[in-house]
């Protein structure tokens, strides 16, 4: 035997390796296509929330006259982000300085931000820039058991594939084995 050359070089084994190799391939590339297609939506899920996260503030900000009190406006924002537990919020006035910050000791590690340029009628209150930023740990997490989840179908479904393509071929040929 040469070197490099496969071991079990008989038809069945040739049937059975390209069978399994065909499986593994398709039903990989089927759990990608899931796994790219399950991001895609919570990524739009995520920015839809945190656009509509920035109208409501763009809203409060639009209504300044009822926030003519002090703290009156920074008490709303909180309420609004009460409601929105993963969102925090930073207010950056005119100098870069950020003036509120919502739960400081929880600002996420990981998040997805967007900012926004505060209405003109915003710049009463001395705030220029508005920082959203959306914690999607619990999305990465969700996303990490998907890919484990898939990864471990795509290797069963294959492995099952491969010992059905095994017990076909090696029944299918047991009439030319019976000839040699």
């Amino acid at each position: 035997m040469r070197p490099g050359r496969m071991i079990n070089s008989t038809l069945s084994g040739r049937l059975i390796r390209w069978l399994a190799s065909l499986s593994l391939g398709v039903l990989g590339c089927l759990c990608l296509g899931v796994f790219f297609s399950v991001k895609a939506n919570l990524e739009t899920q995520q920015d839809l929330r945190l656009e509509k996260l920035s109208t409501a503030i763009r809203h409060l900000f639009e209504e300044t006259p009822g926030h003519l009190q002090p703290g009156s406006l920074e008490h709303d924002l909180d309420d609004l982000l009460k409601i929105n537990r993963d969102s925090h919020l930073k207010l950056i006035d005119r100098l870069g300085e950020a003036r509120f910050i919502s739960m400081l000791s929880a600002w996420p590690s990981k998040a997805r931000f967007y900012s926004l340029a505060l209405p003109d009628k915003a710049q009463r209150t001395n705030f220029s820039v508005a920082e959203l930023a959306l914690d999607i740990a619990p999305d990465e997490a969700i996303l990490d058991r998907l890919a484990a989840i898939l990864w471990g179908a795509a290797l069963i479904g294959s492995a099952a594939i491969t010992l059905g393509g095994y017990l076909i071929v090696y029944f299918g040929l047991a009439p030319i084995r019976k000839l040699a």
